[in-house]
């Protein structure tokens, strides 16, 4: 029997349609938990539950600091044995648990009712789940994460159905069941993880898990900080025109949900190629998914004033011009993330990291500007001014190294080799 590594895959277009469809369902199913436990509770105990969630959320990604996509490219590239990959989990877990225990401490004993607490165990079970399937998806196995992840959701749906009917608090069950349904999700995917894939777990020598991960980090935190536009909205806009923005800011997530789909299954074969030019015929066979979502983004844009009169109603007409922006942009959005994927997946995440971080500098700093005296609008051209100079800067960097005929990856292997 061939080993695992080299049967044949799944075309990147079916584990990105696989992807996309069970990231489309979990946020469904998350999304009914959130109206259940709403519906039942009153509104502040809620937000107190839900901002627990959100900070546990954001603190898996300055726990994780680019690691995991880091591994996912070293896996792929075949330059990180299972033996290292273990060690590295291993620590960062350990090291993890210890910083979240002591949060979760503090927390619980200085700030108790406000149930911030559970960010920390939220966070613990979202980092162990994400960095057992690194080895899935450093071995071009979307389909099966894309399986791990609807696990997950349909877990915690049943666990919190279970502990409603046990009468606990629904507000309660829900940070408890998306816990749970995370350590589902790592069970497994460890489980269908051939042996001998999987990073093996050892504490007996600790090592730095974030070493060389420092640009994939800071282009994520980068990522994470664009969620600041709205605050920004509110202080520099006002309340009325962050409301107007927000009401539509985000409905063009699901046409980048196929994109972000696309990218992550094409990252382990985009770095597995032995040449750019090999990179690339690999990934345009299932670019049809990019072009299918920029027709639906100029479809939204083409009918943004009937969607909006539809689905929130005439007091929110001033919101058709912001969604049709947005959904423009969007086309270069949907541009941007394999761009940004295939960069980093080719070991130019130094480059991608530093244009991030301007990107959204740009965007932030234009919101503050233009926002005061465009409203609403001007917050959806700073975006458009972001995107537009993300696409522009990665694409001069595409170019640069075709020209140059580098693969990248040389100089980021050997300072990996100098910390193990």
């Amino acid at each position: 029997m061939r080993p695992w590594g080299e049967k044949v895959k799944k075309s990147i277009g079916i584990q990105a349609v696989a992807l996309a469809l069970t990231a489309g369902c979990a946020q469904i199913i998350v999304a009914l938990l959130y109206i259940i436990s709403a519906r039942s509770t009153e509104p502040e105990n809620f937000g107190l539950v839900v901002t627990a969630i959100a900070v546990g959320t954001t603190a898996v990604g300055f726990l994780d600091f680019g690691t995991n996509s880091l591994w996912v490219r070293e896996i792929a590239s075949s330059r990180l044995d299972p033996r290292t990959l273990g060690r590295k989990i291993a620590s960062k877990l350990l090291y993890a648990f210890a910083a979240l225990g002591v949060s979760t401490t503090l927390t619980a004993m200085f700030f108790g009712p406000t149930n911030i607490w559970m960010a920390g165990p939220v966070a613990m079970c979202l980092l162990v789940s994400q960095s057992i399937q690194v080895p899935l998806r450093g071995h071009g196995r979307g389909d099966l994460v894309a399986l791990a992840n609807l696990i997950d959701k349909l877990t915690a749906a049943c666990i919190f159905a279970l502990l409603l009917a046990l009468n606990v608090v629904p507000s309660m069950a829900l940070w408890v069941c998306l816990a749970a349904g995370a350590l589902s999700s790592a069970l497994f995917a460890w489980k269908i993880t051939p042996r001998e894939n999987r990073g093996r777990l050892s504490l007996r020598r600790l090592v730095n898990p974030w070493a060389g991960s420092r640009h994939y980090g800071v282009a994520n935190v980068a990522i994470t900080a664009q969620s600041l536009d709205i605050p920004a909205m509110t202080i520099f806009g006002g309340p009325g025109a962050a409301g107007i923005y927000a009401a539509v800011s985000r409905w063009t997530q699901p046409m980048g949900l196929l994109a972000s789909a696309f990218s992550s299954a094409s990252a382990p074969h985009v770095a597995r190629a032995s040449s750019l030019r090999e990179a690339w015929i690999v990934a345009r066979r299932s670019s049809w998914l990019l072009v299918t979502a920029m027709a639906l983004s100029l479809a939204v844009a083409a009918f943004a004033p009937v969607v909006v009169d539809l689905l929130i109603g005439p007091d929110y007409a001033g919101s058709a011009d912001v969604l049709r922006i947005m959904a423009l942009t969007t086309i270069v959005g949907i541009a941007n993330q394999p761009l940004f994927v295939f960069l980093q997946s080719r070991g130019f995440d130094k480059p991608v990291a530093v244009i991030t971080v301007a990107g959204i500098i740009i965007q932030l700093g234009l919101v503050v500007i233009l926002s005061n005296q465009f409203s609403a609008v001007g917050a959806a051209v700073a975006f458009a001014c972001s995107q537009l100079f993300l696409f522009i800067s990665m694409s001069i960097v595409l170019t640069g190294a075709r020209s140059r005929g580098k693969r990248g990856v040389k100089t980021v292997t050997e300072r990996l080799a100098k910390t193990q």
